[in-house]
């Protein structure tokens, strides 16, 4: 039977005032939080669907969410939450860092220079995010009743690019327990994407850093339980390079949620899935909470069957680099929303350069 994974951002409110954030402006329309009523009714279903076998928490800063302390105190699912770690060595958050099904804490550095982390999250924030990490370090090894696992998350931008390298070895040698760095994403807004995107040939360049540091450390960090994630390349970048060292490298796939069995929510947690797929059923359950949905519904006429079509490769004839590329519906399923009508030509720019270095040649095994 198929469980689900639910993703949640149960607040709009934020303590962060982000250079490249994109809800920055949308985030005023965001529905309100849901009231108490809401919140047992939601808390409820989770705990009694078979279905669904655990939660995220994100935001916003869901750690300041009216509902934040309720949901922890009565979920009986494993849960997580991804946060800014401003404040968690405050007391008031040691019962949910008791709790039993917490599973891992994900705190978003950039990296160990704050005037750098400053400039980036609009506050002096890294003092109080590193106090967390060496709280929670602490707590693990004293609190016999807290054992979650402790995430970084990091956007690589031109701001924080020279900074990246040190901020793996810290990690690493200081109990984390798993690394991601992520792409950044256009913000839609050319003064800040020009300041923080990275240049093609920055990204060759950081990535070669980063390789030789994950091979040169990858037993030791095996020992130490630490996980490095590559997450900053499209996935056929992640293969040129695979190609390249003729190894398997920590890079991440990038698949349709619904294809990993993940739901999506709203803040006031109607679905947010991809609106493209079956009109009618969704258009009948888009405007309902989750806790009124028949999951058995919404199981069978919408999830199973998007599921099954994710995996098709007839909407990808007009997708450039996508219906050439080997990696298509195995390691990548591009989205469909703009080219599904199979007359709009779509190209990934993203991709394309790692393609063409691909069909190239330019990629013969290199050890090290």
């Amino acid at each position: 039977m198929n469980k689900y994974y639910l993703k949640w951002p149960m607040t709009a409110k934020c303590l962060m005032n982000c250079k490249f954030c994109y809800n920055k402006k949308s985030r005023k329309n965001w529905s309100q939080e849901i009231n108490k009523e809401d919140l047992k009714k939601f808390i409820s279903i989770i705990n009694n669907n078979e279905y669904i076998n655990g939660i995220t928490l994100s935001g916003g800063e869901p750690t300041i969410s009216n509902n934040f302390f309720d949901f922890c105190d009565n979920i009986n699912k494993p849960f997580g939450f991804i946060s800014t770690g401003d404040n968690l060595f405050d007391k008031k958050f040691i019962n949910v860092l008791e709790n039993k099904n917490l599973q891992f804490i994900t705190i978003s550095i950039d990296c160990l220079n704050p005037i750098i982390v400053k400039e980036i999250r609009g506050k002096d924030v890294l003092n109080n995010q590193l106090k967390t990490i060496k709280y929670l370090i602490y707590l693990r090894k004293n609190n016999p009743k807290c054992n979650f696992q402790i995430y970084i998350n990091t956007v690589l931008t031109k701001m924080n690019v020279n900074e990246i390298e040190k901020l793996v070895d810290e990690l690493a040698n200081n109990e984390i327990d798993r690394l991601q760095i992520f792409r950044y994403f256009m913000s839609g807004r050319k003064d800040i994407d020009s300041e923080l995107k990275l240049s093609f040939e920055r990204e060759i360049e950081i990535t070669d850093i980063l390789i030789n540091l994950y091979n040169k450390n990858r037993v030791k960090w095996d020992d130490k339980g630490f996980n490095l994630i590559l997450r900053h390349l499209p996935p056929i970048g992640g293969l040129y390079y695979e190609k390249k060292h003729n190894k398997t490298l920590p890079f991440k796939s990038r698949e349709c949620g619904i294809k990993r069995n993940t739901i999506y929510l709203n803040s006031d947690t109607t679905l947010n899935l991809c609106k493209i797929y079956h009109k009618d059923i969704f258009n009948e359950i888009k405007h309902l909470k989750f806790a009124e949905i028949d999951f058995e519904i919404l199981k069978v006429k919408l999830l199973d069957i998007v599921a099954n079509e994710v995996n098709s490769f007839k909407y990808y004839n007009n997708y450039f680099p996508c219906s050439e590329c080997e990696l298509l519906n195995t390691r990548c399923n591009p989205c469909t929303s703009i080219g599904r009508d199979g007359k709009t030509n779509v190209e990934y720019e993203e991709c394309i350069s790692y393609f063409k270095l691909l069909k190239s040649g330019r990629c013969k095994s290199e050890k090290i």
